[in-house]
């Protein structure tokens, strides 16, 4: 996989992926870092563990109301706000939802024809070197899914249409 530039708190990292499976493997600044993910589901809460030599980071998800985040014996909280992604009312209203930036179609999840619930993902794309989840607006039956795996698309390009 290539490798990937970010900067954080002013500092640049260079990232490349090696190995998801069975464990997470990261090239960070020409540095081999190993990753052990541990997972837990109790209810709705679900309870992950990442684990290498120098860094402990633990989070909690409980699917109805936060996310705790403990790293390296640091308590983080995050409430849930609302949605996490928006989108454009005119194209709901008009039964397709529309790109809000430009970019490029990483994973399409849902098939024409499929029924839909509200929330449910429907594809995820990168704009901007972020993944975004395409969620439905309503419980829909999907008529199109109006472009393809590794598309790059406009801002305002239809994404996916709905039957009334």
């Amino acid at each position: 996989m290539a490798k990937t530039s970010y900067v954080l708190n002013g500092i640049d990292y260079s990232v490349k992926i090696i190995s998801l499976r069975p464990n997470i493997i990261l090239e960070v600044n020409d540095r081999i870092i190993k990753l052990e993910l541990k997972q837990r589901v109790t209810g709705d809460t679900v309870q992950t563990a990442i684990i290498n030599d120098d860094v402990t980071l633990f989070a909690a998800v409980n699917l109805n109301d936060s996310i705790q985040l403990n790293i390296d014996g640091i308590n983080y909280k995050f409430e849930k706000t609302g949605k996490l992604n928006s989108i454009n009312k005119n194209n709901v209203e008009n039964n397709s939802v529309s790109a809000e930036m430009p970019g490029t179609v990483v994973q399409i999840l849902v098939k024409n024809d499929e029924k839909i619930k509200e929330g449910d993902v429907l594809m995820t794309t990168e704009s901007m070197k972020m993944l975004t989840n395409i969620i439905a607006p309503g419980d829909l039956t999907v008529k199109n899914i109006e472009v393809s795996e590794g598309d790059t698309f406009d801002k305002d390009t239809t994404l996916v249409t709905f039957r009334e």
